[in-house]
């Protein structure tokens, strides 16, 4: 990562060398470069099949930078579209135009960030902060002596250097405008320099994750970040994943539910930019008993959003208890009869429990047949939390009516419970 750092930062400097002769650019040291870190040049097949246009159109690859984060894949294009101004440009001259040479300042800048270490530009105060501003954007040209560029340098000692370039005749290079070196107060370059200090985001996320279930990632945030938000895949937003910086830190809930190696990537969305990505592997959640008892109370809510868009009567206790049961990982789709759902349970090995009075959490309950709607079903499913009295005659359940009801299980107003399944 150090090697790609260091390449970017010799080649951003010098695509923004106003004075550079673009024999320097388009020779063969890039190459030899992009060789030596293992980027392809494939005539910027990979990335086009991605991005399209934003290859060789710096107004498109400005609409999308942001979502980059293969660095071997932005290498490559950048080595593919050198490549053309190398050897296929009618003048290699032409990457000096000012769509060209932006499209490799926007590329290389992103590149930066992608390969510095936690994706900081820096680490502690400078002693030398470089500001470049450039004005030159699509539309009509600017006069010959239009100011577009202006740099300033500050120094810890309070040194100060300010140059600007004129547009001049859109002739290979900017032509020099103002300039002006002067010293400021020590004390006031270091605050100067203080308030530069690196943005940056870390994260504390797990390299493993359970389908459906709430993964806790926690953070720090340095520069004044005020707001993070979590992607899945560069650029799925994630619920639960946007969170405020409280005191440098942040603490935020998300929830997957496809399996397979996924890439998890939290963004400063105000304060400033950064970011901190990393690649997880989600697997399907097979829990304990113990688990889906704790994961059906603390998700209730959610269960019962993704039940309605399945089934939105609150009458059916088959569809909650199947929608509890996929969401947790257990391989169950979503079924309104309460026989389907302990045909399903059969099916993935879970055992039978007779004995009402040996419960335990998490165990799927179906009560008597006798008081069923539909002949021959069971009247009710619902998920055994644990007992509440010595004699185990009651117990808290969660089911359609509620989470964590007090119920008899043999008699009153709830039906009898006969039947149950445990996680194998």
């Amino acid at each position: 990562m150090k090697e790609v750092h260091n390449f970017v930062v010799k080649w951003l400097d010098k695509f923004r060398n106003q004075e550079i002769d673009y024999i320097e650019l388009v020779d063969h040291y890039l190459a030899d470069d992009c060789d030596a870190l293992g980027f392809e040049m494939d005539s910027g097949e990979g990335f086009s099949k991605r991005y399209g246009s934003a290859f060789y159109d710096y107004r498109e690859l400005k609409k999308i930078i942001d979502y980059i984060n293969d660095i071997e894949l932005l290498g490559s294009a950048i080595y593919s579209r050198w490549r053309y101004f190398n050897h296929w440009a009618y003048d290699g001259e032409e990457i000096l135009e000012d769509s060209n040479r932006s499209w490799f300042v926007l590329a290389l800048k992103r590149l930066l960030v992608l390969s510095a270490e936690n994706n900081a530009m820096f680490k502690g105060i400078p002693k030398t902060i470089h500001i470049v501003s450039n004005n030159i954007c699509y539309g009509p040209s600017p006069e010959p002596k239009d100011e577009i560029e202006q740099n300033l340098t500050i120094s810890s000692e309070g040194q100060v250097k300010f140059s600007s370039f004129n547009f001049g005749y859109g002739i290979e290079k900017y032509e020099k405008g103002r300039s002006k070196d002067f010293n400021i107060e020590k004390p006031v370059a270091e605050k100067i320099l203080n308030v530069a200090e690196k943005v940056a985001i870390t994260a504390s996320i797990p390299s493993t994750i359970y389908t459906y279930e709430s993964t806790k990632i926690t953070g720090t945030v340095t520069g004044g970040i005020t707001k993070v938000k979590a992607y899945i895949d560069d650029t799925i937003a994630l619920n639960g994943g946007e969170v405020d910086v409280v005191d440098g830190k942040f603490t935020m809930n998300i929830i997957l539910s496809q399996t397979g190696s996924r890439k998890i990537t939290i963004k400063a969305i105000a304060g400033g930019t950064a970011e901190v990505e990393k690649t997880v592997n989600v697997v399907t959640s097979v829990k304990s008993g113990q688990w889906f008892a704790d994961y059906y109370v603390n998700n209730y809510s959610a269960i019962i959003a993704e039940r309605n868009k399945y089934y939105s009567s609150s009458y059916s206790c088959a569809a909650t208890a199947s929608t509890a049961l996929k969401m947790a990982g257990y391989g169950i789709t979503q079924v309104l009869i309460t026989n389907d759902v302990e045909s399903q349970l059969i099916n993935k090995g879970w055992k039978k429990i007779t004995n009402m009075g040996a419960l335990l959490p998490g165990d799927v309950v179906f009560t008597d047949k006798s008081v069923s709607n539909i002949p021959g079903t069971y009247s009710h499913v619902q998920v055994f939390i644990k007992y509440s009295n010595s004699a185990k005659t009651y117990a808290y359940i969660t089911d359609n009516n509620g989470n964590m009801l007090n119920v008899n299980l043999y008699s009153g107003s709830w039906p009898t419970s006969v039947v149950a399944y445990r996680v194998p």
